[in-house]
C-alpha cells in the first residue's frame, strides 16, 4: 500500500495531489501495477480524483476500482473507467522508432 497527501504550492500549477503522490511513490519503489485506489477527504461530499490524476492513473492502473471515502465512514465504489470513459492512453502514442519500423 502506498499513501499520499496533497503537497500545496503557492503556484497552484505546482500543487501535487495525494493520488499522484501515492502513484509516484509506488513507481519510484519499482511498482508499475496497482490494484485499487482509495481517496479520503475531509468533505461532506465524496471527492474524486482530478483530471490530471485520472490521466496518470490511466497510464499505470487501467482498469482500476476506486473507493471514495467520507469522514463519516461511508464509501462509494466507482472505477477509473467510469470517471474517465474515453482516456488518452499510451497505446495511442507511436514512438519515433516504432513509426520508422512500420514504414
Amino acid at each position: 500500500m502506498f499513501t499520499g497527501c496533497n503537497v500545496e504550492s503557492i503556484s497552484y500549477g505546482h500543487t501535487i495531489c495525494a493520488e499522484r503522490t501515492a502513484i509516484v511513490k509506488g513507481v519510484s519503489e519499482g511498482h508499475r501495477k496497482f490494484i485499487a485506489l482509495a481517496v479520503a477527504a475531509e468533505s461532506k461530499d465524496f471527492t474524486s480524483p482530478c483530471g490530471g490524476c485520472r490521466q496518470l492513473l490511466v497510464e499505470f492502473a487501467w482498469p482500476l476500482p476506486i473507493f471514495l471515502c467520507k469522514p463519516d465512514g461511508s464509501v462509494m465504489k466507482t472505477s477509473l473507467e467510469e470517471l474517465l470513459p474515453e482516456p488518452f492512453s499510451p497505446m495511442f502514442v507511436t514512438l519515433p522508432s516504432q513509426a520508422k519500423d512500420s514504414a
